[in-house]
């Protein structure tokens, strides 16, 4: 199903964005409206996989390869610790700095 077809028959009752990926469709929507979005997916009767609330930046912050580099130690760290359950982090990094970082 394309996203914009997708768009105009859940978007009306529901303020969501949609993203189409190249397995799924992403619905995101403001965390209060979790529930309205779900309920008109299956009233279009569309399924889905799963329903989740998670936090999405507002703002990403471009990184250097230094930048990269302290940013993925940091979350390689936060990760291996027993007491978090869970990082988010609003960075970007361009594939050149991927590679470079790699």
């Amino acid at each position: 199903m394309a996203a914009v077809e997708f768009e105009i028959r859940v978007a009306g009752p529901v303020p969501a964005s949609v993203l189409e990926e190249p397995e799924n469709i992403e619905v995101v929507s403001e965390a209060g409206d979790m529930v309205a979005v779900r309920t008109a997916l299956q009233a279009a009767g569309i399924d889905y996989e799963s329903a989740e609330a998670s936090f999405l930046p507002s703002v990403s912050v471009p990184l250097d390869e230094d930048g990269a580099a302290k940013v993925f130690r940091l979350i390689d760290a936060l990760e291996d610790s027993d007491d978090v359950q869970n990082v988010w982090a609003n960075f970007d990094v361009s594939d050149e700095v991927m590679e470079a970082v790699g």
